[in-house]
């Protein structure tokens, strides 16, 4: 839970004679910090449910009132094969929106995907915190630019077939993720920032 949360959840859990016996966070320098608490209770399965439920509700309301007042409009990242830069640029957006509390969400599409994303990717992801194990390249349709708040090319270019009139359409030249990992991340994620903070300008206007 988020440190704003913290007291709402730890009141909620006594109201229910839930009791609290400890309270600690597992990594140092993460933002958001993320807090973590043990407890117990004695008494009906039902009743004991009912408390942790209550404690629980007090949890992601921010993040409730800002989806239901800001829908979530997708951002497309387009890459050749859909396995690699594209990957990154979503992974690393949908991290950086959510700690910020933005209603963006972006998802990684292909011109000619791969059949899974590359090992080296994954790891490289990993080290970053970011999970994209049970993520699968997918092939970049109409639906998807159609439905983008915004569509990114990584290096290459949208077929006719899929392009949609009046689309709000990018082109990121970045460098090759075979040549260098670390370089075409830093420049990728610098890109992801850029891009966050214009959307965040354009939505306070």
């Amino acid at each position: 839970m988020l440190e704003s949360e913290v007291q709402p959840v730890l009141k909620a859990l006594r109201k229910n004679n839930l009791s609290v016996v400890a309270i600690h966070n597992h990594m140092t320098g993460t933002n958001p910090a993320i807090y973590f608490l043990h407890y117990w209770g004695k008494g009906h399965a039902a009743t004991l449910a009912t408390g942790f439920k209550a404690a629980l509700d007090q949890t992601g309301k921010q993040q409730r009132s800002q989806a239901q007042s800001s829908p979530i409009r997708p951002i497309v990242f387009v890459c050749e094969h859909g396995a690699a830069k594209s990957v990154i640029a979503a992974a690393h957006f949908n991290r950086l929106a959510t700690e910020q509390g933005l209603p963006w969400w972006a998802v990684s599409r292909g011109i000619s995907p791969d059949a899974v994303i590359p090992g080296n990717i994954r790891s490289g992801l990993a080290t970053d915190g970011l999970d994209v194990s049970d993520w699968k390249p997918k092939k970049a349709g109409q639906q998807d630019i159609a439905g983008g708040e915004r569509v990114i090319t990584l290096a290459c270019d949208l077929p006719t077939a899929v392009s949609v009139p009046g689309m709000h359409l990018e082109n990121w030249n970045v460098p090759d993720v075979n040549e260098s990992y670390p370089v075409a991340r830093t420049a990728i994620l610098q890109r992801v920032q850029e891009l966050l903070q214009s959307l965040a300008d354009s939505r306070a206007q």
